[in-house]
């Protein structure tokens, strides 16, 4: 049997920003560092039901996805490049010039992967207490497909 660890499973971002983003493949991707959980983008589709005369029996039919969502646990590093840069994508005035490419490389043999064109939609601080490191809950908002390989 084989399974995926969730140990050294990891968020790249991709270099390039705007509206037209060059493929996954051409882009340069660096590390999130501290990231302390990661939720992947789900495959929940819409359904809508519906009956007609000729039937007791709701019939259904499938539409698109619903919106994904990409959550994580950021260990705040000040002094961490792509975390500032991350934290200004979260803030700026537009998702459009915020689009990014990301990538999630699991640890296996055949680095399974998913790449996915998004935005952080979310940023918001976790209480900070006592003898506890500084953390952010941050959300990137899919927009389009999800490709997973291989």
């Amino acid at each position: 049997m084989t399974y995926l660890a969730g140990q050294g499973m990891t968020l790249k971002r991709g270099a390039a920003t705007g509206a037209s983003l060059p493929a996954p493949g051409a882009d340069t991707f660096t590390d999130v560092a501290l990231v302390g959980s990661l939720k992947l983008p789900s495959d929940v589709r819409t359904v809508n039901s519906f009956k007609t005369l000729d039937s007791p029996d709701p019939k259904k039919v499938g539409g698109g996805f619903e919106d994904r969502v990409v959550s994580f646990r950021l260990v705040w590093d000040p002094a961490d490049a792509v975390h500032t840069t991350l934290y200004s994508d979260a803030n700026t005035a537009s998702s459009t010039t915020a689009r990014r490419n990301w990538r999630i490389v699991a640890p296996d043999t055949g680095a399974y992967q998913w790449d996915f064109v998004g935005f952080i939609s979310k940023w918001e601080w976790e209480d900070v207490e006592n003898e506890k490191e500084v953390a952010a809950s941050v959300e990137i908002s899919v927009d389009g497909t999800v490709t997973r390989t291989p």
